[in-house]
Protein backbone atom coordinates (compact mmCIF):
# COMPACT_ATOMS: atom_id res chain seq x y z
CA UNK A 1 0.00 0.00 0.00
CA UNK A 2 1.29 3.76 -0.83
CA UNK A 3 0.06 6.82 0.97
CA UNK A 4 0.68 10.34 0.69
CA UNK A 5 -0.99 11.55 3.60
CA UNK A 6 -0.55 10.73 7.32
CA UNK A 7 -3.90 10.18 7.68
CA UNK A 8 -4.31 7.57 5.18
CA UNK A 9 -1.34 5.41 7.10
CA UNK A 10 -2.72 6.32 10.66
CA UNK A 11 -5.84 5.15 9.00
CA UNK A 12 -4.23 1.68 8.08
CA UNK A 13 -2.14 1.44 10.86
CA UNK A 14 -5.54 1.28 12.81
CA UNK A 15 -6.59 -2.01 10.66
CA UNK A 16 -3.93 -3.25 10.17
CA UNK A 17 -3.15 -7.11 10.48
CA UNK A 18 0.90 -7.86 11.29
CA UNK A 19 2.77 -10.46 10.37
CA UNK A 20 5.08 -12.22 12.87
CA UNK A 21 8.22 -11.53 10.18
CA UNK A 22 7.81 -9.64 7.61
CA UNK A 23 6.01 -5.89 8.21
CA UNK A 24 8.11 -3.75 5.50
CA UNK A 25 7.53 0.02 6.40
CA UNK A 26 8.46 3.20 3.57
CA UNK A 27 9.54 6.09 5.02
CA UNK A 28 9.96 9.48 2.17
CA UNK A 29 10.47 12.73 3.74
CA UNK A 30 12.94 15.57 3.17
CA UNK A 31 13.04 16.85 6.78
CA UNK A 32 14.74 13.99 8.94
CA UNK A 33 13.08 14.87 12.05
CA UNK A 34 9.83 14.50 10.13
CA UNK A 35 10.48 11.02 9.32
CA UNK A 36 11.93 10.26 13.23
CA UNK A 37 7.68 11.59 13.98
CA UNK A 38 6.31 9.73 11.38
CA UNK A 39 7.99 6.17 12.67
CA UNK A 40 6.73 7.32 16.19
CA UNK A 41 3.24 6.69 14.86
CA UNK A 42 4.44 3.16 13.43
CA UNK A 43 6.20 1.56 16.19
CA UNK A 44 3.37 1.20 18.66
CA UNK A 45 0.98 -0.30 16.58
CA UNK A 46 4.11 -3.16 16.49
CA UNK A 47 4.87 -2.82 20.23
CA UNK A 48 1.41 -3.19 21.07
CA UNK A 49 1.31 -6.96 19.08
CA UNK A 50 4.60 -7.55 20.03
CA UNK A 51 5.39 -6.90 22.93
CA UNK A 52 9.04 -6.64 24.30
CA UNK A 53 10.39 -5.91 21.01
CA UNK A 54 13.55 -3.92 20.42
CA UNK A 55 14.60 -1.32 17.76
CA UNK A 56 17.56 -1.24 16.29
CA UNK A 57 18.69 1.61 13.62
CA UNK A 58 21.23 1.08 10.82
CA UNK A 59 22.73 4.03 8.79
CA UNK A 60 23.76 2.45 5.41
CA UNK A 61 25.82 5.64 4.54
CA UNK A 62 27.94 4.35 7.75
CA UNK A 63 27.59 0.45 7.50
CA UNK A 64 28.54 -2.44 5.11
CA UNK A 65 25.07 -3.53 3.81
CA UNK A 66 26.41 -6.98 3.88
CA UNK A 67 26.63 -6.59 7.21
CA UNK A 68 23.16 -5.23 8.00
CA UNK A 69 21.47 -7.89 6.43
CA UNK A 70 23.32 -10.74 7.98
CA UNK A 71 21.98 -8.87 11.58
CA UNK A 72 18.52 -8.72 10.36
CA UNK A 73 18.60 -12.71 8.83
CA UNK A 74 17.00 -14.81 10.80
CA UNK A 75 19.60 -17.31 11.57
CA UNK A 76 20.07 -14.27 14.46
CA UNK A 77 18.71 -15.89 17.39
CA UNK A 78 17.55 -12.51 18.34
CA UNK A 79 16.35 -11.22 14.79
CA UNK A 80 12.80 -12.32 14.76
CA UNK A 81 12.66 -9.59 18.65
CA UNK A 82 13.65 -6.84 16.33
CA UNK A 83 12.46 -3.73 14.42
CA UNK A 84 15.07 -2.32 12.19
CA UNK A 85 15.37 0.86 11.30
CA UNK A 86 17.55 1.44 7.94
CA UNK A 87 18.37 5.12 7.01
CA UNK A 88 20.06 6.81 4.09
CA UNK A 89 19.04 4.31 1.52
CA UNK A 90 19.83 6.80 -0.91
CA UNK A 91 23.65 6.61 -0.64
CA UNK A 92 23.44 2.83 -1.78
CA UNK A 93 25.00 2.56 -4.84
CA UNK A 94 22.97 1.14 -7.46
CA UNK A 95 24.13 -2.58 -7.26
CA UNK A 96 23.52 -2.39 -3.36
CA UNK A 97 20.05 -1.48 -3.87
CA UNK A 98 19.87 -4.09 -6.03
CA UNK A 99 21.14 -6.80 -3.35
CA UNK A 100 19.05 -5.22 -0.79
CA UNK A 101 15.77 -5.13 -2.83
CA UNK A 102 16.71 -9.06 -3.49
CA UNK A 103 17.12 -9.81 0.51
CA UNK A 104 14.80 -8.00 2.15
CA UNK A 105 11.77 -10.59 1.27
CA UNK A 106 13.98 -13.12 2.40
CA UNK A 107 15.03 -11.86 5.96
CA UNK A 108 12.88 -13.17 9.25
CA UNK A 109 13.47 -9.95 11.61
CA UNK A 110 9.95 -8.60 12.73
CA UNK A 111 10.03 -5.65 10.99
CA UNK A 112 11.85 -3.18 8.80
CA UNK A 113 11.35 0.87 8.73
CA UNK A 114 12.93 1.93 6.07
CA UNK A 115 13.88 5.90 6.32
CA UNK A 116 14.85 8.41 3.31
CA UNK A 117 14.18 11.19 0.95
CA UNK A 118 14.49 10.20 -2.64
CA UNK A 119 11.83 8.68 -3.80
CA UNK A 120 13.41 6.62 -6.73
CA UNK A 121 14.77 4.39 -4.38
CA UNK A 122 12.13 4.04 -2.20
CA UNK A 123 9.96 2.88 -5.73
CA UNK A 124 12.25 0.36 -6.37
CA UNK A 125 12.03 -1.24 -3.04
CA UNK A 126 8.56 -1.14 -3.32
CA UNK A 127 8.13 -2.47 -6.86
CA UNK A 128 9.86 -5.81 -5.07
CA UNK A 129 7.54 -5.86 -1.87
CA UNK A 130 4.19 -4.57 -2.99
CA UNK A 131 2.54 -7.26 -1.26
CA UNK A 132 4.04 -6.52 2.22
CA UNK A 133 5.12 -2.74 1.91
CA UNK A 134 3.57 0.45 3.54
CA UNK A 135 5.04 3.53 2.52
CA UNK A 136 4.50 7.13 3.08
CA UNK A 137 5.47 9.26 0.45
CA UNK A 138 5.18 13.02 2.26
CA UNK A 139 7.65 14.53 -0.90
CA UNK A 140 4.60 15.64 -3.33
CA UNK A 141 2.27 16.27 -0.41
CA UNK A 142 -0.03 19.17 -0.55
CA UNK A 143 1.08 22.49 0.50
CA UNK A 144 -2.18 22.81 3.07
CA UNK A 145 -1.82 19.50 3.94
CA UNK A 146 1.71 20.26 5.33
CA UNK A 147 0.91 23.31 7.25
CA UNK A 148 -1.88 21.55 8.90
CA UNK A 149 0.29 18.83 9.78
CA UNK A 150 3.32 20.63 11.05
CA UNK A 151 0.62 22.54 12.69
CA UNK A 152 -0.91 19.96 14.92
CA UNK A 153 1.98 18.08 15.84
CA UNK A 154 3.66 21.46 17.15
CA UNK A 155 0.46 22.10 18.87
CA UNK A 156 0.82 18.49 20.28
CA UNK A 157 4.06 18.82 21.13
CA UNK A 158 3.16 22.20 23.18
CA UNK A 159 0.15 20.18 25.01
CA UNK A 160 3.18 17.88 26.33
CA UNK A 161 4.38 20.73 27.95
CA UNK A 162 0.98 22.16 29.36
CA UNK A 163 1.23 25.27 26.89
CA UNK A 164 -1.32 26.78 24.12
CA UNK A 165 0.00 28.16 20.91
CA UNK A 166 -1.56 31.61 19.22
CA UNK A 167 -1.71 31.09 15.62
CA UNK A 168 -0.31 33.84 14.74
CA UNK A 169 2.67 32.07 16.31
CA UNK A 170 2.42 29.53 14.13
CA UNK A 171 2.11 31.07 11.07
CA UNK A 172 5.23 33.44 11.56
CA UNK A 173 7.27 30.43 12.36
CA UNK A 174 5.71 28.13 9.29
CA UNK A 175 6.91 31.18 7.00
CA UNK A 176 10.14 31.83 8.18
CA UNK A 177 11.57 28.04 8.48
CA UNK A 178 10.66 27.91 5.05
CA UNK A 179 9.02 24.78 5.98
CA UNK A 180 11.36 22.84 7.46
CA UNK A 181 9.92 21.10 11.04
CA UNK A 182 13.86 20.97 12.44
CA UNK A 183 13.62 24.89 12.41
CA UNK A 184 10.23 24.82 13.94
CA UNK A 185 10.77 22.35 16.56
CA UNK A 186 13.79 23.65 17.99
CA UNK A 187 12.42 27.30 17.87
CA UNK A 188 9.58 25.80 19.92
CA UNK A 189 11.75 24.32 22.24
CA UNK A 190 13.17 27.60 23.30
CA UNK A 191 10.05 29.29 23.29
CA UNK A 192 8.32 26.93 25.58
CA UNK A 193 11.65 27.36 28.47
CA UNK A 194 11.07 30.93 27.62
CA UNK A 195 7.41 30.88 28.46
CA UNK A 196 8.23 29.13 32.02
CA UNK A 197 4.55 29.64 34.02
CA UNK A 198 2.78 31.32 31.36
CA UNK A 199 0.13 28.92 29.80
CA UNK A 200 0.46 30.75 26.29
CA UNK A 201 3.05 31.34 23.60
CA UNK A 202 2.32 34.44 21.76
CA UNK A 203 3.27 35.97 18.74
CA UNK A 204 5.26 39.04 20.86
CA UNK A 205 7.16 35.55 22.21
CA UNK A 206 8.09 34.38 18.75
CA UNK A 207 9.29 38.03 18.19
CA UNK A 208 11.37 38.41 21.19
CA UNK A 209 12.98 35.04 21.79
CA UNK A 210 13.79 34.10 17.67
CA UNK A 211 14.13 38.16 16.34
CA UNK A 212 11.31 37.22 14.12
CA UNK A 213 9.29 40.17 12.55
CA UNK A 214 5.80 39.64 11.20
CA UNK A 215 6.19 40.60 7.07
CA UNK A 216 3.10 40.27 5.14
CA UNK A 217 2.89 38.90 2.23
CA UNK A 218 1.65 41.13 -0.77
CA UNK A 219 1.13 38.12 -2.74
CA UNK A 220 -1.12 36.31 -0.65
CA UNK A 221 -2.78 39.49 0.69
CA UNK A 222 -3.64 40.18 -3.21
CA UNK A 223 -4.35 36.67 -3.52
CA UNK A 224 -7.03 37.07 -0.87
CA UNK A 225 -8.68 40.10 -2.17
CA UNK A 226 -9.43 38.38 -5.73
CA UNK A 227 -10.13 35.35 -5.04
CA UNK A 228 -10.76 35.05 -1.22
CA UNK A 229 -14.13 37.16 -1.07
CA UNK A 230 -15.26 39.60 1.99
CA UNK A 231 -13.06 38.11 4.14
CA UNK A 232 -9.90 38.31 2.27
CA UNK A 233 -10.83 42.21 1.24
CA UNK A 234 -11.56 42.99 5.00
CA UNK A 235 -8.04 41.74 6.20
CA UNK A 236 -6.25 43.74 2.94
CA UNK A 237 -8.36 46.84 5.04
CA UNK A 238 -6.05 46.77 8.20
CA UNK A 239 -2.64 46.27 6.06
CA UNK A 240 -0.40 49.09 6.50
CA UNK A 241 -0.02 50.57 3.55
CA UNK A 242 3.77 51.61 2.32
CA UNK A 243 3.69 54.93 0.48
CA UNK A 244 5.78 53.08 -1.94
CA UNK A 245 3.78 50.40 -2.23
CA UNK A 246 0.44 51.21 -4.19
CA UNK A 247 1.65 50.19 -7.42
CA UNK A 248 2.81 47.03 -6.69
CA UNK A 249 0.04 46.67 -5.23
CA UNK A 250 -2.05 47.47 -8.08
CA UNK A 251 0.34 44.55 -10.39
CA UNK A 252 -0.33 42.22 -8.15
CA UNK A 253 -3.89 42.70 -7.96
CA UNK A 254 -4.08 42.83 -11.61
CA UNK A 255 -2.30 39.58 -12.13
CA UNK A 256 -4.60 37.62 -9.97
CA UNK A 257 -7.96 39.33 -11.50
CA UNK A 258 -6.08 37.92 -15.36
CA UNK A 259 -5.64 34.35 -13.68
CA UNK A 260 -9.51 34.94 -12.47
CA UNK A 261 -10.61 35.94 -15.92
CA UNK A 262 -8.38 33.29 -17.50
CA UNK A 263 -9.60 30.56 -14.95
CA UNK A 264 -13.58 31.31 -15.48
CA UNK A 265 -13.10 31.30 -19.15
CA UNK A 266 -11.86 27.34 -19.26
CA UNK A 267 -14.02 26.54 -16.36
CA UNK A 268 -17.25 28.01 -18.84
CA UNK A 269 -16.09 25.73 -21.74
CA UNK A 270 -15.98 22.86 -18.99
CA UNK A 271 -12.83 21.56 -19.42
CA UNK A 272 -11.36 19.30 -16.89
CA UNK A 273 -8.18 20.95 -14.77
CA UNK A 274 -5.84 18.47 -16.38
CA UNK A 275 -6.39 20.05 -19.86
CA UNK A 276 -5.62 23.80 -18.67
CA UNK A 277 -3.51 23.29 -15.47
CA UNK A 278 -0.33 23.57 -17.23
CA UNK A 279 -1.30 26.93 -19.07
CA UNK A 280 -0.79 28.43 -15.70
CA UNK A 281 2.16 29.65 -13.19
CA UNK A 282 3.48 27.38 -10.82
CA UNK A 283 2.28 29.57 -8.54
CA UNK A 284 -1.21 29.18 -9.45
CA UNK A 285 -1.00 25.38 -10.82
CA UNK A 286 -0.46 24.31 -7.00
CA UNK A 287 -3.51 26.14 -5.75
CA UNK A 288 -5.69 25.46 -8.62
CA UNK A 289 -8.43 23.55 -6.52
CA UNK A 290 -8.81 26.68 -4.27
CA UNK A 291 -9.29 28.60 -7.51
CA UNK A 292 -11.84 26.92 -8.56
CA UNK A 293 -13.73 26.56 -5.64
CA UNK A 294 -13.74 30.39 -5.76
CA UNK A 295 -14.72 31.04 -8.91
CA UNK A 296 -17.97 28.69 -8.41
CA UNK A 297 -18.92 31.08 -5.52
CA UNK A 298 -18.15 34.46 -6.97
CA UNK A 299 -20.31 36.44 -8.94
CA UNK A 300 -20.16 35.66 -12.76
CA UNK A 301 -18.53 39.14 -14.80
CA UNK A 302 -16.14 39.47 -10.98
CA UNK A 303 -12.25 39.03 -12.46
CA UNK A 304 -13.89 41.08 -15.86
CA UNK A 305 -15.42 44.27 -13.34
CA UNK A 306 -12.54 44.53 -10.47
CA UNK A 307 -10.45 45.12 -14.06
CA UNK A 308 -12.05 47.57 -15.52
CA UNK A 309 -12.57 49.09 -11.59
CA UNK A 310 -8.60 48.97 -11.06
CA UNK A 311 -7.57 50.78 -14.65
CA UNK A 312 -9.63 53.42 -12.89
CA UNK A 313 -7.78 53.69 -9.64
CA UNK A 314 -4.68 53.71 -11.60
CA UNK A 315 -5.41 56.47 -13.97
CA UNK A 316 -6.76 58.61 -10.57
CA UNK A 317 -3.58 57.40 -8.92
CA UNK A 318 -1.16 58.73 -11.63
CA UNK A 319 -3.26 62.04 -12.79
CA UNK A 320 -4.55 63.24 -9.23
CA UNK A 321 -2.52 64.04 -5.55
CA UNK A 322 -4.63 61.64 -3.45
CA UNK A 323 -3.59 59.76 -0.65
CA UNK A 324 -2.38 56.18 -1.23
CA UNK A 325 -3.71 54.84 1.79
CA UNK A 326 -7.32 56.16 1.15
CA UNK A 327 -7.01 55.19 -2.67
CA UNK A 328 -6.64 51.76 -1.57
CA UNK A 329 -9.30 51.06 1.05
CA UNK A 330 -11.92 52.96 -1.59
CA UNK A 331 -10.51 50.45 -4.51
CA UNK A 332 -11.01 47.30 -1.55
CA UNK A 333 -14.77 48.97 -0.72
CA UNK A 334 -15.78 48.93 -4.81
CA UNK A 335 -14.31 45.18 -4.66
CA UNK A 336 -16.48 44.31 -2.37
CA UNK A 337 -19.85 46.01 -3.60
CA UNK A 338 -18.86 43.57 -7.15
CA UNK A 339 -18.88 40.81 -4.17
CA UNK A 340 -23.40 41.71 -4.00
CA UNK A 341 -23.62 41.67 -7.97
CA UNK A 342 -24.78 38.79 -9.16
Amino acid sequence: MRYHTLSGLEKHLAQASLEAEGNFFGIQAEDSLERLWIREKILPVLTKKFPGVALEEIDLEQTCLQKALQEMDSTDLFAHQKIYVLKSPEKLSKDSLEVLTRQLPRLGCLGVIIEGYDTKVEIKLYEKLKKQMVVLDLTKEKPWDKKARLFSWLESFAARHKKSLHKEALEILYEKSQRHFSWMYQELEKLICFAKDSPQITLKDVQKLCGLEAEVNTYLLCEGVIFGGKEGIRQALNYALDSQELFALFGQLRFQLHTGMKLQEYLNKGAPQEEFEGSFVYSVQKNLPKYIKACHNLPKDYFFQGLVLLLDYEKKAKSQSLDHKALFTSLLMHLEQLLKVR
